[in-house]
């Protein structure tokens, strides 16, 4: 029987549905990327910032977790599409824990990172100060941007989360995923395996987020 630890770990070693929509939306708007700092928060396999990375014209990508296995297994993604990629823009991954700032790469803090971007990230209300804390100190105060997205908008926290954002100044606007977004990945068109691995994303509702700051 897993434990919570054991739960946790595992969790980033699947690519979920809504990390494939944000990877999406990041092709969509590709042109806001261009010359940015790009973050991803809670990358589990990384697909959002490989796809960033992959997808457009950002100066430089890092892309975070902090499970010890899971980290691993982001490492070597993120090794292996650089072996298959010409791409020569800059892509680092570093452990990072929303509840110890010391883990934060000051490349990334005060204010450095232009676009930050992460998909179910909340799931407890334990969760919600040291995430928007983290938010916070990473995002931009002159039009820092931070793309969201999420399948349930019921979890414990997530109502918190999007008015602590708020009250701290950010904007904020909302979406349905359109279906473009849910259609089937697999370069073989597998609907049996498209079923298997991303079987929710035809059962809910995933919201895409846009926060903006912009402080005087």
């Amino acid at each position: 029987q897993l434990d919570e630890q054991d739960n946790l770990e595992t969790t980033g070693a699947v690519i979920w549905a809504a990390s494939l929509i944000l990877s999406r939306w990041v092709i969509e708007l590709k042109h806001i990327f261009a010359d940015k700092l790009v973050v991803e928060l809670g990358a589990g396999c990384g697909l959002p910032g490989l796809t960033a990375c992959r997808f457009t014209d950002a100066s430089r990508i890092v892309i975070t977790d902090l499970m010890s296995k899971t980290f691993e297994n982001l490492q070597y993604n993120v090794d292996k599409n650089l072996q298959r990629s010409s791409s020569k823009r800059p892509i680092d991954v570093h452990a990072l824990d929303w509840c110890d700032e010391a883990s934060w790469p000051s490349s990334i803090c005060n204010g450095h990172t232009q676009i930050l971007i992460g998909s179910d990230l909340v799931y407890s209300l334990d969760l919600v100060a040291p995430l928007i804390n983290t938010i916070l100190n990473l995002l931009d105060k002159k039009g820092g941007t931070f793309l969201y997205v999420t399948m349930d908008t019921s979890r414990a926290g997530f109502k918190e989360f999007c008015e602590g954002l708020q009250q701290a100044g950010l904007s904020m606007s909302k979406k349905i995923a359109p279906k473009e977004f849910l259609l089937n990945p697999l370069k073989s068109q597998d609907k049996v395996a498209f079923d298997l691995h991303f079987g929710e994303i035809h059962e809910r509702t995933f919201h895409m987020y846009t926060f903006v700051r912009n402080e005087a």
